[in-house]
């Protein structure tokens, strides 16, 4: 990986993870700001944790593998050492592990 497909993944996965913290932010508001007049159902009050949730854990991964990245061993695979393709970090930028390795 060249330094300018490092350094977009880089900016696609800082601004994912901009994303998710404003997410975050505001589904952890005070409930007058939020959108919905009304408290939610206990449904769909279980269903909003877990969004959130996964949202903390995908945040979590970006940020782990944002250092990852720029690290000697960035970009390529845990299990076989390959280089991960370009291609396939921007699709699962959560990754780190090749195709071969990830079946």
């Amino acid at each position: 990986m060249n330094n300018s497909e490092l350094q977009k993944l880089d900016t696609d996965i800082s601004r994912r993870i901009s994303e998710l913290e404003t997410h975050l932010d505001n589904d952890t508001g005070p409930l007058e700001h939020k959108k919905a007049a009304t408290l939610p159902s206990e449904p769909d009050a279980d269903a909003e944790r877990q969004i959130t949730e996964m949202k903390k854990q995908e945040l979590a991964r970006l940020r782990t593998n944002l250092k990852w990245l720029g690290s000697e061993n960035g970009g390529c695979c845990e299990t076989c050492g390959c280089d991960i393709p370009v291609a396939r970090l921007r699709a699962v930028p959560v990754t780190r592990l090749c195709v071969k390795c990830a079946r």
